[in-house]
């Protein structure tokens, strides 16, 4: 059986922070995301993950060092791999991670909230860029994130797109061996397109071509 497009499981990550967005605001009579726990969005995204068909597995709050580089090639120098180890933070934990049908890990996906430019979302992006040079089994990473923001002269939607899109090409300029794409979901606008809220998710591969 083929695997699951990638396509589907961005998709599913979308659909899991907006459905987060709605939920919350529902539940809290009218507060937006950036209130929440960040928890609750992984587990929206998740839930929505798993009702992609197909054969896969996923787990939460996973250990790095004894899930995702036990499928790693170690044959690496000492000196890179204690670094590699560093960058990774294998002794903390990946927020959702998906698996292949054998068992072995596909993509990792790290979940933030309340983003407004890069600098949050720098130590998650170092973590898969790592791994992805390690000979990991991980095809890819995801970082999946909520924004919202306030704009007193209108135009918020156009506004805070423009922020979000800004953040894939910071990406794109300060990390190598990597490509990346963006991905962003329908968002919605409030008071006169004063207020926008928006989800995202910016997929990390491996580029081989600048070593």
């Amino acid at each position: 059986m083929a695997q699951i497009a990638t396509e589907k499981i961005i998709k599913s990550t979308l659909n899991g922070i907006d459905e987060a967005m709605e939920t919350y605001y529902e539940w809290s009579g009218g507060e937006w995301l950036w209130n929440a726990p960040e928890y609750f969005i992984t587990v929206k995204i998740a839930e929505n993950i798993a009702e992609i068909e197909g054969n896969k597995y996923i787990t939460l709050e996973d250990k790095i060092d004894n899930k995702v580089l036990e499928y790693t090639d170690f044959n690496l120098k000492k000196k890179r791999l204690k670094q590699a180890s560093k960058d990774a933070r294998t002794n903390g934990r990946g927020d959702i991670i998906f698996w292949r049908a054998n068992g072995t890990p596909r993509a990792l996906i790290e979940v933030k909230n309340g983003v407004q430019n890069i600098t949050v979302l720098l130590k998650d992006i170092e973590r898969i860029r790592t791994i992805l040079h390690t000979q990991s089994t991980i095809d890819f990473g995801l970082i999946a994130f909520y924004s919202s923001q306030e704009y007193k002269t209108g135009n918020a939607d156009e506004k805070l797109k423009n922020k979000v899109l800004q953040i894939k090409k910071d990406c794109d300029n300060m990390f190598n061996n990597l490509k990346s794409t963006i991905d962003l979901g329908n968002g919605t606008v409030a008071n006169d397109d004063q207020n926008a809220w928006i989800s995202a998710v910016l997929l990390l591969k491996r580029d081989n071509s600048n070593k």
